[in-house]
């Protein structure tokens, strides 16, 4: 059992052994003797494990100004759309695979020296065809859920513990082979009503008996609004994605708020092409199509002159949404510029600046054509 508040101890039993974790702060030791279990403190105290009944440590200062956002996934479930093929399709081939991105050298404190190997071109083929599945592996796509709501299950009251502690206490069943999310953890009030724990607790819980690397049981600093903001200034988008997917659940609304307010940063910035070749460039399509925001992009892709990459937004836009005008008036085509056209007719929030890099579009195409005929005519062809 755990014991969260003014304290955090952490008791939990199984197959009849006990098991005593503490959330240790730095300087703290715990050592074992033959004779029995002694626990020593950097301040010299030492407890024997017949009058140890856990460890004192001073209160956590949680984070009071969490990333809050309100276009996250907590209305219809957004699986179904983003697990169908036909979209899984799309966003792997407009996310690319860059390799020399993909296999970069990350921020990191150690880099390995190459190893340089003489190959024939069987052994080239097998090394470049690992790559390539190696490469598929990293950019998987984090999983796209609906936001998972703190339900108050109530277990039990006990009115007759009232007023007995002064903190909560959590009890978790630590067997292995249990997931997180579906592990049984619940909650014991000071009033005692006994229920299930909430997603803070479940996470805190799981980090201390079930930790992963990277995780740390307090949440970052950088998920506080105004330290995000700083982070995202700088362009540090693809860290803030890393660090979101290593520490939260994609069911947490704090994971959805986080990545979002990322989303909405490049999209403020048209720095689209930051995430290109990323594991998260399929996610951001989905996102701001799913939210009908996806105007920008597809201007940006016909600035950049990739016309049909802009018609398969489009494309993603009707089977995301298919009972949209653009879904209707637009079936049946497949020339990019042709559902460009209908999605600007139909359901294109910015009309005016869409139509307007449409013009300027199609004056490029013709300027592009009219140098390719003088040219040929100039040579004569």
């Amino acid at each position: 059992m755990a014991s969260l508040g003014r304290q955090l101890v952490c008791i939990a039993c199984r197959n009849n052994a006990s098991i005593i974790s503490g959330a240790l702060s730095r300087g703290q030791l715990i050592t074992r003797q033959s004779r029995g279990l002694t626990l020593s403190l950097s301040r010299g105290k030492r407890f024997t494990e017949s009058k140890f009944i856990g460890f004192k440590v001073p209160p956590r200062q949680p984070i009071t100004d969490l990333v809050t956002h309100s276009s996250i996934y907590d209305g219809p479930d957004p699986a179904p759309a983003f697990l169908d093929p036909r979209v899984q399709t799309i966003l792997q081939r407009l996310t690319g695979c860059d390799h020399e991105k993909v296999f970069r050298h990350r921020k990191i404190r150690y880099i390995k020296p190459p190893t340089y190997v003489f190959m024939t071109d069987l052994e080239l083929k097998k090394v470049t065809d690992e790559a390539t599945r190696k490469a598929a592996s990293l950019l998987i796509m984090p999983p796209v859920l609906s936001v998972k709501k703190d339900a108050t299950v109530v277990l039990d009251k006990d009115p007759a513990i009232k007023g007995h502690y002064k903190s909560k206490f959590v009890f978790t069943d630590i067997s292995l082979g249990v997931p997180d999310n579906k592990r049984l953890i619940v909650t014991r009030e000071t009033d005692g009503t006994l229920r299930e724990a909430n997603t803070d607790e479940r996470r805190r819980m799981n980090e201390i008996y079930n930790p992963r690397y990277g995780r740390s049981i307090v949440l970052p600093e950088l998920f506080s609004a105004a330290r995000l903001k700083d982070v995202l200034a700088q362009g540090e988008y693809e860290f803030v994605l890393d660090k979101t997917c290593m520490q939260l659940e994609p069911d947490e609304a704090l994971f959805q708020s986080v990545i979002a307010t990322t989303y909405d940063a490049i999209d403020e910035q048209q720095h689209y092409d930051v995430l290109l070749s990323t594991r998260y460039y399929g996610t951001m399509l989905f996102y701001f199509v799913w939210h009908k925001r996806a105007d920008a992009i597809i201007v940006d892709m016909i600035d950049k002159d990739r016309m049909t990459a802009a018609g398969e937004i489009v494309t993603l836009f009707m089977l995301i949404h298919p009972t949209s005008g653009t879904a209707t008036a637009a079936a049946g085509l497949e020339q990019p510029l042709q559902l460009v056209q209908k999605y600007i007719a139909e359901d294109c929030a910015d009309k005016s600046g869409l139509e307007l890099m449409l013009l300027r579009h199609e004056e490029l195409q013709r300027n592009k054509r009219q140098f390719s005929d003088g040219a040929i005519a100039a040579h004569g062809l």
